[in-house]
């Protein structure tokens, strides 16, 4: 996804962490994760427990005030919402145990 013409890159992330409590309140929420590329191009990386969850989140994303602002900086014709299920992952692994395994939910 790439951001609005006019928005700057700490406004987008001022927005981004503007969400935090909405998906933190989401049952099944993992972590979310933004990259960016060299071009501008973002994507915005949500792990949760199960593909129940993260569909019913989805439901409620367009409706929540946070998710509204967020949404609002972003170009709509430059975002791709997929839900997949992860087949592999490799992470190193935290003292104590192996890393988990999660579900990817949306990649934009």
């Amino acid at each position: 996804m790439k951001l609005r013409t006019g928005v700057s890159e700490p406004a987008f992330l001022w927005a981004a962490e503007g969400t935090t409590a909405f998906l933190q309140a989401c049952p099944g929420f993992i972590r979310r994760r933004l990259a960016k590329d060299a071009y501008g191009q973002w994507v915005d990386y949500l792990e949760w427990e199960t593909m129940d969850a993260a569909r019913q989140a989805a439901e409620r994303f367009h409706s929540d005030p946070a998710m509204v602002v967020f949404n609002a900086v972003i170009d709509p014709g430059s975002v791709i919402g997929r839900h997949m299920t992860l087949q592999a992952s490799a992470e190193r692994a935290a003292a104590g145990g192996p890393a988990s395994k999660a579900l990817l939910a949306r990649c934009a």
